[in-house]
Formats: structure tokens, sequence, C-alpha cells
């Protein structure tokens, strides 16, 4: 992957989000939840540094258009 990271919707791919990040610290993504059906989503996000190292974190949203 390289130094970026990736935003998953339910755990599925590909990704709605890919990015390569070059040295910030910030990252931010505005979502059009009208994409999806309302009700319950997780959002998943893998971050990956220069050396490979992963790390993953998630949240669950409640989605109500």
């Amino acid at each position: 992957m390289g130094n970026g990271l990736r935003v998953y919707l339910d755990y599925n791919p590909p990704p709605i989000k890919e990015v390569f990040l070059k040295g910030s610290r910030v990252f931010t993504y505005k979502w059009d939840s009208t994409t999806v059906a309302n009700g319950s989503h997780i959002i998943l996000v893998n971050i990956c540094d220069h050396n490979d190292h992963i790390a993953t974190t998630s949240v669950r949203i409640n989605v109500e258009n």
C-alpha cells in the first residue's frame, strides 16, 4: 500500500476513498451519505506508513437521509 490510507464502507472493497500521503498528519474526507441506504453502516480506515506498518480503525454510523 505504501504511505497512505484507504476508507471502506461496510468492509467491502473497493475502497470508497484512497489517498497517498506526503508528510501530512491531517486527513479530512467529506462523504456523501446519500449514496447509501439509510440504516447502520461501518466505516473502516486502514492507514499504512512508509515502513508498511498498518493500523486499522472502524466506527459504526447510522445514516438517516
